[in-house]
């Protein structure tokens, strides 16, 4: 059941939905299709409350900054209130996570919330390689740079000539998690000067590159082929093109982005 505000929330929505669509024939736009498209953009938020909440709990935190609001701000830790009660209840769910540990390993984690807050290892172990036999994955991000840039639709080309199997699905985390389990492929997300970077290196190039390279791969700026770790962080706005994946397939994208002779 959802809580009264959120109730209250949900009818005062319906209510601005049918004063904009009144049409009969738009009941399924009014009831179902709009109000789920407007969840789902709230998700980041909800997932950015949830974790300044957890962080508020913890004495040894004391600054944080995120993509949804990416000014440094000092944590308020709890005192007995807060916006999002801590005790209140969750669904069952379960989730899992690739972490890198100090050892360069890379594993991953699955979680359940069944009360006792145990976690199981699923894989103890996860390492890209670079001797694949057969198919060959690609995933290549913002497409549109491909008509200002030579190089990146020479790339995509090779890709499809060569007959890599397409495996893009919009989302970052999901097409790394793709590569992670196959145990190879590249992700592949270019800029050009109209085509902007979106990634931030702070929330995304970084914790990626470091999994990346504690799984045996690498990732790089697609800019100068740098590798991503090896430049400081100047800000936490700081943008930037990657492509990572298993260290061979790395190596013919960094030479045909930059134009670099065999």
């Amino acid at each position: 059941m959802a809580p009264p505000a959120a109730a209250a929330a949900s009818a005062d929505l319906l209510g601005l939905l049918e004063a904009a669509l009144p049409q009969d024939s738009r009941q399924a736009l009014r009831s179902s299709v709009l109000p789920a498209l407007l969840d789902a953009l709230n998700v980041d938020v909800a997932a950015e409350n949830l974790i300044r909440d957890a962080l508020a709990r913890c004495p040894s935190v004391v600054t944080a900054t995120s993509e949804e609001d990416p000014v440094e701000k000092p944590v308020q830790h709890l005192n007995g209130a807060s916006q999002h009660s801590p005790e209140q209840p969750s669904p069952e769910s379960s989730s899992s996570a690739a972490a890198a540990a100090a050892s360069s390993e890379t594993y991953t984690v699955g979680l359940t919330d069944d009360g006792v807050r145990t976690c199981q290892v699923v894989r103890s172990q996860v390492r890209l390689t670079n001797s694949i036999d057969g198919v060959r994955y690609f995933a290549p991000a913002n497409l549109r740079a491909a008509a200002e840039s030579p190089q990146y639709m020479a790339l995509v080309s090779h890709y499809i000539q060569s007959k890599y199997t397409l495996r893009y699905s919009g989302g970052l985390v999901p097409d790394l998690g793709h590569i992670l389990v196959k145990g190879h492929g590249i992700y592949v997300s270019p800029t050009t000067e109209a085509s902007k970077a979106k990634l931030r290196r702070l929330f995304e190039l970084c914790p990626v590159a470091l999994v990346m390279e504690c799984a045996g791969g690498a990732a790089i700026d697609t800019a100068d082929g740098v590798d991503i770790l090896q430049r400081p962080l100047e800000n936490a706005d700081e943008r930037g093109g990657l492509a990572c994946g298993n260290l061979e397939e790395i190596e013919v994208a960094k030479k045909m982005l930059l134009g670099i002779s065999k």
